[in-house]
């Protein structure tokens, strides 16, 4: 157990094992090299496993989309990808073409998605 930073001399707490501080850390993860090996072992991770990756991206989209029902989540990321609103916009645009059919439904009795 080293009592601090071996290069700044910052103190360390007891659980501390690599003997560097969090700022020297980060310093040394963001070497050139360290990124590559990082991004090679995500690479490897999302090749070896991509039913987990694929439930991790849906858990994701789902999170951040839960204001957006299911059925205009296409119709948002049309919106964002394709015509390159920016999500703020596009939101806005979904939120007034859901009421627009929330009215349209208490008029008809009929829902759009159905048509």
């Amino acid at each position: 157990m080293m009592d601090g930073c071996t290069t700044c001399g910052k103190p360390l707490s007891r659980r501390n094992v690599s003997g560097l501080c969090r700022r020297h850390a980060l310093d040394l993860g963001n070497l050139p090299h360290n990124t590559v090996k990082r991004v090679g072992a995500l690479r490897r991770f999302a090749a070896d496993n991509p039913d987990r990756v694929r439930e991790y991206c849906t858990q994701a989209s789902r999170s951040r989309l839960s204001w957006c029902p299911p059925e205009y989540r296409d119709e948002y990321r049309r919106l964002t990808r394709v015509k390159m609103l920016p999500a703020a916009e596009s939101r806005k645009v979904i939120e007034d073409l859901i009421s627009a059919h929330a009215t349209r439904y208490s008029r008809t009795g009929k829902l759009q998605q159905a048509a």
